[in-house]
């Protein structure tokens, strides 16, 4: 037996006897790292096909609620929180009324054991140790998918990122889950006191050189406009913007090599870039569908199958746009209950940076304020590349997104 197949057993051992006992947070931490890792994709070679991780961590999690909810009788949601169960309600109607049910409601299906599993672990994660350590879950999981990417392009000079991505999602979708990894870990680095913070700073350049391999030019822009954010927020704003300056003058150009320049500079040519025209298309094609479509839409990702039929430049082309991909499946009260998510998610961070900053307190306190401050920096920084990366991508059931929310909002509520 192979040693990934043992560390999978035994994890998913773990995560389930933590939910049957009645300690959620472990079952949540496991589902999590499986969500995240997606160790069938990591190595195929060496776990069984088929074998779906994350499910039986789920489901202890489930059992957990049961038995802990006699303790807590008192839980209840916060209205980000809310706002994301009032989306899935939507989506549920639109998939009803959808013009192919049977697509919609496998889509449908996806997003419900997502925002599903954001509700448990809402419910489970109620001190700011769980929260930091599922925070540094994150980090150190697509740290780890980052080091088998340069792993695979140093030793065995294989991009496979490039042409086949990673985790079910295309390169782009690859990369910009690359781009959000690196605020996250930036911001571990300046909460930790101790040695453990020069890990998470050297994760940052193997994150960064893992997306540049993807050759998405949305990751890169997505990380850019993050890393701004990443300056403004950090406590060394002004040494971090000169470093920033200077890396990007001497060690950038070495760093990225002439494909990824060329590949990076064409955004200034989009007018002659098949790439952005055929984006250009499939966006009014999606609003096209949304006048025709207002209320209900065209159903849970039935889009791409109309999309050539308003206008797009192929048969089954996706929007590329989350938003406008949100529009033409679920009507605008599906866009209007996505955009509450995300202004639940900015007012929610808003009020914890600022609740963040208590004066007179202990050293305990300081160092929980400290980690609560961190997670909702990078949680905000991370959410500024998924939000610009969300302009060329659809990312419905892109999981990170929901777990860097869940972050962001539970840092407020702590």
């Amino acid at each position: 037996m192979n040693k990934q197949l043992i560390f999978m057993i035994l994890m998913t051992t773990y995560g389930v006897l933590g939910g049957l006992l009645g300690h959620g947070y472990v079952a949540v931490w496991v589902y999590y790292m499986f969500a995240l890792l997606r160790p069938q994709f990591l190595w195929p070679w060496a776990l069984p096909l088929g074998t779906t991780w994350s499910l039986y961590p789920a489901l202890a999690s489930l059992v957990a609620i049961g038995v802990t909810r006699v303790r807590r009788p008192g839980f209840v949601f916060h209205w980000p929180h809310l706002c994301m169960v009032f989306f899935l309600l939507w989506m549920w109607i639109s998939a009803i009324n959808a013009q192919n049910r049977d697509t919609a409601f496998i889509w449908l299906w996806e997003s419900f054991k997502l925002i599903l599993m954001y509700v448990v672990a809402a419910y489970f994660i109620q001190s700011t140790r769980q929260l930091w350590h599922l925070y540094i879950l994150g980090i150190c999981c697509l740290g780890f998918i980052a080091y088998e990417v340069n792993f695979q392009y140093f030793v065995h000079r294989n991009m496979s990122i490039q042409r086949n991505g990673f985790g079910g999602y295309d390169n782009n979708g690859a990369g910009l889950m690359l781009a959000m990894g690196v605020p996250l870990a930036f911001f571990a680095f300046e909460a930790t006191r101790n040695w453990v913070r020069w890990f998470y700073l050297a994760l940052m350049p193997i994150l960064g050189h893992a997306m540049l391999l993807t050759f998405s030019r949305g990751a890169m822009v997505s990380l850019i406009v993050a890393w701004l954010v990443v300056i403004i927020r950090s406590r060394y704003r002004f040494s971090l913007a000169a470093l920033t300056v200077l890396f990007c003058v001497t060690a950038l150009p070495i760093v990225a090599g002439k494909e990824i320049q060329e590949r990076f500079f064409t955004i200034s040519k989009s007018e002659v870039d098949e790439s952005a025209n055929s984006r250009r298309m499939s966006w009014a094609a999606a609003w096209k569908m949304s006048l025709d479509y207002p209320l209900f839409g065209v159903g849970v990702r039935n889009s791409n199958l109309f999309s050539y039929s308003y206008g797009a430049d192929m048969p089954g082309r996706t929007i590329h746009n989350q938003y406008l991909q949100v529009l033409a499946d679920t009507g605008f009260p599906g866009l209007f209950f996505y955009s509450l998510i995300l202004l639940g998610f900015w007012i929610s961070t808003s009020w914890g940076t600022w609740a963040s900053y208590e004066p007179g307190v202990d050293e305990e306190t300081a160092e929980q304020l400290s980690q609560l401050r961190a997670i909702i920096g990078g949680s905000q920084a991370s959410m500024i590349a998924f939000s610009i990366g969300a302009i060329f991508l659809s990312l419905e059931t892109f999981e990170l997104t929901y777990f860097v929310i869940l972050l962001g909002v539970q840092g407020q509520i702590l």
